[in-house]
């Protein structure tokens, strides 16, 4: 049997891998955009991108079959998901979105149906490989490596394209996603893994699985609300930082990757240290109330911009509220997820959580166009305040909680 050690060090490298294509058709594609000139709009049809998350639910089903059932192992399929990212990145190195936006924006499309498999893929894997004593801090280290990596693609993917240029960056990129397909061909196997010998029987237990979450009102307002009040503010942090902030991509780029990555980390080790003292209901309702003082904080430096000196520990406060929250949401759907379909069962929160952040960036670019940066930030307190309220409603009624 592996020591503890042994799956933390694998859940942090697969967390890694699972990261780091993420920003590639989100908001290192809109920083590229803006950098060409494009406009708030062409900024917001990039939130679109997330709609493989939304759908992803539709094909997951047969993946699960066909590694459950012995056809295909997952980590080999994983393997694939980051081959094909490789090769996209490739294509897209040869691109720039000024001159050719809808070609870049198809090839993000596809980059993003690919990342969006890949991902419930390894919410599945992490799943079956950690035993149940290793999950919560499997679960903490796994996102700690996942969020190092979108700092890393992310800050870091700026700043190198602000010295060597977009085509560098991406293919560079590129060949780190094809060096980190051949590795995942060694990964180690599920350690329980169901077999079905009927496709449709596997279908209809999808099905009524699915199903079920229709009569439970709470968890879907709950799990809709806390990640819109996430998406809201993610959807145009770059475009504020730039245009209302003044910082350049170079300056983004390096925020993110100091006090972003030291937050994230900050963030993770923290929600391990606390769950083992606190019911996972209890931190997760005091991290949405923390979306309200992220919201406070940013409305502060949008009236008094002399105050951009502490752009930084907003940063730092952005970010180690996202490590706490990544951390806390996974341990809890994982107690949610069904363990003969696991990919499916991730498929369809992630996919409904998805569907916020592909209805905030459009809404929030007409929001900042007509009426302002201020009234955008008081919209996601606003949103975050409704978390709270469907984080409390949903424990209290589901958990049988009396109070939080």
């Amino acid at each position: 049997m592996r020591s503890a050690k042994n799956y933390y060090y694998w859940m942090a490298f697969l967390g890694f891998c699972s990261g780091f294509p993420l920003l590639f058709s989100s908001q290192i594609l809109k920083i590229w955009i803006i950098e060409q000139g494009g406009s708030l709009d062409q900024v917001g049809y990039v939130s679109y991108l997330s709609l493989p998350y939304l759908c992803a639910f539709i094909w997951m089903p047969l993946l699960d079959y066909v590694s459950a059932s012995g056809g295909l192992k997952r980590e080999i399929i994983i393997s694939i998901c980051f081959l094909l990212c490789s090769l996209s990145m490739l294509i897209v190195a040869q691109c720039f979105p000024s001159p050719h936006y809808p070609t870049v924006m198809l090839i993000s499309v596809f980059i993003a149906i690919v990342g969006a498999t890949q991902d419930h893929l390894i919410e599945a894997y992490r799943m079956m490989s950690l035993p149940k004593q290793y999950i919560n801090g499997g679960v903490s280290v796994s996102i700690i490596g996942f969020r190092v990596a979108v700092m890393l693609s992310g800050g870091g993917g700026v700043l190198l394209a602000s010295t060597y240029g977009w085509g560098v960056m991406y293919l560079c990129a590129s060949l780190l996603m094809f060096v980190v397909g051949c590795v995942m061909f060694f990964a180690p196997p599920e350690h329980d893994v169901s077999h079905y010998v009927d496709f449709r029987q596997h279908l209809r237990c999808c099905l009524r699985f699915a199903s079920s979450l229709f009569v439970r009102p709470s968890f879907m307002k709950f799990l809709l609300t806390h990640r819109l009040s996430v998406f809201w503010l993610e959807a145009m942090m770059p475009a504020l930082l730039i245009r209302l902030m003044g910082l350049s991509e170079a300056e983004v780029g390096m925020t993110y990757v100091f006090y972003g990555m030291l937050g994230l980390i900050v963030g993770g080790v923290v929600a391990n240290w606390v769950l083992r003292f606190k019911d996972v209901s209890k931190v997760m309702y005091y991290c949405c109330g923390g979306q309200v003082l992220l919201c406070a904080l940013l409305w502060i430096l949008c009236v008094m911009p002399s105050l951009g000196v502490f752009v930084g520990v907003v940063v730092f406060f952005e970010c180690a509220l996202q490590g706490v929250l990544s951390t806390l949401s996974t341990v809890w759907l994982i107690s949610e997820t069904n363990a003969t379909m696991p990919a499916f069962g991730f498929s369809l929160w992630y996919g409904f959580g998805a569907s916020g952040r592909i209805v905030a960036g459009p809404v929030a670019a007409v929001v900042i166009g007509k009426l302002g940066w201020s009234v955008y930030i008081l919209c996601g307190a606003l949103l975050a305040v409704y978390a709270v309220l469907a984080c409390k409603a949903y424990f209290c009624t589901d958990y049988a909680i009396d109070s939080l």
